[in-house]
């Protein structure tokens, strides 16, 4: 049985599939619309869900309340979205407006009706995946070989693997490079992810394709942006498409992929 929860933006869950709140199934949660303007895309608009709040008494109740505004209400004021969560799907969104019954105050049970405001239109699925050098066999003959692209020679040595992803499309992604690297460059079905630039011991290196960012972790915290690095080449930020892919990687360094699914609404099996 799938969970339904919030997730917010201070790492809060909050449950809406069990006492003390728990969702209705009349929803509007999961509508969607395609709409075209220039491109096709999908509609951003408010859902609607309506959640029973209940105590084993009144100052239960109303206890149980106040944290689920206070909850709630915190993302909408710093202006950072919390996940709403059904299953493995999550939809990034604020907890933007309520309506309440008339017995909303003087009772232990109330039904309160939220509208949330999606950030965007789609519902994510994350699946990570890893990579370490020291559980595969090393290539030395510096190839990657990409279905039936020419060999990616100069790539000094490295390691192959592969991938198996289901999907009805081009997914987003989250690459992360752990240090010592030196130009690290990762080979995926086809495509190059590359930046010029040496990953010390401990430093970490992240790709972001939906933010267009290449950001660099010093082991003081620090913070650097090294898109001016990034290969010119190939596409950096270039989606990971569905199917059989090879892999390759350029050097003993381990790294992950945090593949981003994006649906209209959750898969439901």
């Amino acid at each position: 049985m799938m969970e339904i929860y919030y997730l917010n933006s201070k790492g809060k869950k909050i449950y809406l599939d069990r006492a003390p709140y728990k969702m209705l199934s009349v929803t509007s949660l999961f509508d969607y619309e395609w709409t075209e303007d220039k491109i096709l895309k999908r509609v951003i608009d408010k859902k609607d869900v309506d959640i029973v709040v209940s105590g084993e008494n009144i100052d239960v109740y109303h206890k149980n309340i106040s944290e689920f505004i206070s909850d709630t209400d915190i993302d909408a004021a710093d202006g950072i979205p919390g996940r709403l969560y059904v299953g493995n799907y999550y939809i990034l969104c604020y907890f933007s407006a309520s309506k309440k019954e008339r017995r909303y105050i003087n009772t232990k049970q109330s039904v309160i009706s939220f509208s949330i405001k999606p950030k965007e239109g789609v519902w994510i699925k994350e699946s990570l995946l890893q990579f370490r050098y020291e559980e595969l066999q090393k290539d030395t003959s510096g190839k990657c070989y990409p279905y039936n692209y020419p060999y990616n020679y100069g790539l000094g040595g490295g390691y192959n693997s592969s991938i198996s992803l289901e999907s009805f499309g081009s997914m987003d992604f989250v690459l992360t490079i752990y240090g010592y690297a030196q130009n690290p460059e990762v080979c995926i079905g086809g495509n190059t992810y590359r930046v010029d630039y040496t990953v010390q011991p401990g430093e970490i290196l992240r790709i972001d394709s939906r933010n267009h960012s290449v950001l660099l972790t010093k082991t003081n915290g620090v913070t650097l942006n090294l898109f001016r690095y990034r290969g010119i080449r190939h596409y950096i930020f270039e989606k990971i498409t569905a199917g059989e892919l090879p892999v390759y990687w350029n050097g003993d360094f381990d790294w992950d992929i945090l593949l981003l699914e994006e649906r209209s609404e959750p898969k439901w099996m």
